[in-house]
């Protein structure tokens, strides 16, 4: 079962759904209350991302809910969709601006997995890089890497950007945080897609194992006909953590989290799904860091599982998020992200 309880289902996908962004969902799990903000987001290999809604954004958000992320604007700078890797750096010029934010953090997804990177900034090749940003103004950040991948393929590459991911919640009210997250959107994952790199040589390698277990369940039809055709085009993601969904959880030393996490609409093959604690790679997935599987029909969920064991991590608070990849037109978030207080 994808959910155990059927009206309760229905409630959540609506909320989910029907409305602009998981915003609104995080507003009725905290039970507070805020003028509708949405995040414009330039996909430049998606003509159809440009609404009225959209270019009115700016006037929808209350100007003075400080530390509200009000307006974020990324895109390839050049326009390029296609690259070649012939054994030097792939060099991808990315600008991202936003109003309300002073970082965003970066990864580079290539077939979904999460690949090492550098810019002409900072040298040191990791997986995650955070770049300052100065408030409204346009940056443009060179993301330079060697991808995943052998001669002759065509690699599939995503752009995923985090807001402000060297946001601190180690420190403060809980209240005052989860407001953070809420018109902040801190640790929000966005993406970029359309991205392809023509294999001329041999890339990097991963050889680890993949986690391939999941599920596959019906879409009842009295919740798919909530869903509009353009989401049941691209990748959608419903996650829970121990049977809910919020922006802070609160365990004790050795207890595990629970993931539950249920894909729909058309990925057009696998993709790959991971999980990251404090910004790193955490193997979620039976001790792999990836869990691969299928979402190849817009009436029907994929649910893969996942555990969280919390005996290895410090106590205090930490943050977790995850990504997925491996397709075109993804905005999918596969759990909200959240803090996790461990005592």
């Amino acid at each position: 079962m994808v959910m155990k309880n059927h009206k309760t289902r229905n409630k959540y996908k609506r909320l989910l759904y029907l409305l602009i962004s998981f915003i609104c969902v995080i507003l009725t799990i905290s039970g507070c209350k805020q003028e509708d903000t949405i995040v414009e987001r330039d996909n430049v290999f998606d003509d159809t991302q440009e609404t009225e809604a959209s270019n009115n954004t700016m006037e929808m958000q209350d100007e003075e809910d400080d530390g509200a992320l009000k307006s974020v604007e990324v895109s390839v700078k050049d326009e390029k969709s296609h690259y070649e890797y012939n054994g030097t750096d792939v060099v991808i010029e990315y600008e991202y601006k936003a109003e309300g934010a002073d970082s965003v953090g970066i990864m580079i997804l290539c077939d979904g997995i999460a690949t090492p990177f550098h810019t002409k900034d900072n040298s040191e090749n990791k997986i995650l890089h955070c770049v300052k940003l100065e408030n409204g103004k346009k940056k443009t950040i060179d993301l330079c890497f060697i991808p995943y991948g052998k001669s002759g393929e065509n690699v599939s590459v995503e752009i995923a950007d985090i807001v402000e991911p060297d946001y601190d919640v180690s420190n403060g009210d809980k209240e005052d945080i989860i407001n953070d997250f809420i018109y902040g959107m801190k640790y929000k994952v966005q993406y970029i897609t359309g991205i392809y790199v023509d294999m001329k040589s041999d890339g990097l390698s991963y050889g680890n194992d993949f986690y391939s277990e999941y599920s596959q369940k019906q879409i009842p039809d009295d919740d798919y006909f909530t869903y509009s055709a353009d989401q049941l085009q691209q990748l959608n993601a419903i996650g829970y953590i121990n049977n809910e969904q919020s922006l802070w959880y609160t365990v004790t030393q050795g207890e595990s989290l629970e993931l539950a996490i249920s894909y729909f609409g058309n990925a057009d093959g696998d993709i790959l799904t991971s999980i990251y604690v404090d910004g790193r790679l955490y193997p979620a997935f039976g001790d792999c860091e990836y869990a691969q599987c299928p979402v190849d029909d817009d009436k029907q969920y994929t649910q893969i599982f996942g555990t969280i064991n919390t005996a290895n991590l410090e106590k205090g608070r930490h943050t977790i998020f995850g990504v997925c990849g491996n397709t075109d037109y993804n905005s999918a978030m596969p759990v909200l992200s959240c803090v996790l207080e461990v005592k």
